[in-house]
């Protein structure tokens, strides 16, 4: 297996005012296109990302760049006071497999 590069110009930043918006962008595209997912389903992402920029406590929202502009996202969200929840890992079909996730861990 050949390792895989990470790109130089890739970050990975805690979300800014503007990115949950986006990332509900990316997630209705991604699961219309290959999940077959209805326009009403971006209601979902919307509604859920909104809630928890709302009120983020006890959780938080990763955002990947390249070239300054949004490639990828991932949270953990405080569901109760014993148990967290993964979600909105999503990173876009051009930059999979380019190392994103060895990036995060450094």
């Amino acid at each position: 297996m050949s390792e895989v590069k990470v790109q130089a110009n890739m970050q990975i930043r805690q979300f800014e005012p503007g990115d949950a918006g986006y990332v509900a962008y990316m997630h209705g595209k991604y699961y219309c296109k290959h999940h077959g997912f209805h326009r009403s389903s971006e209601y979902y992402f919307i509604k859920h990302l909104a809630e928890f920029v709302h009120d983020p406590a006890g959780g938080m929202l990763w955002i990947a760049e390249a070239d300054d502009t949004i490639i990828g996202s991932v949270a953990i969200v405080r569901v109760d006071n014993t148990t967290a929840q993964f979600r909105w890992f999503l990173v876009d079909e051009n930059h999979q497999g380019v190392g994103i996730g060895s990036r995060a861990s450094k």
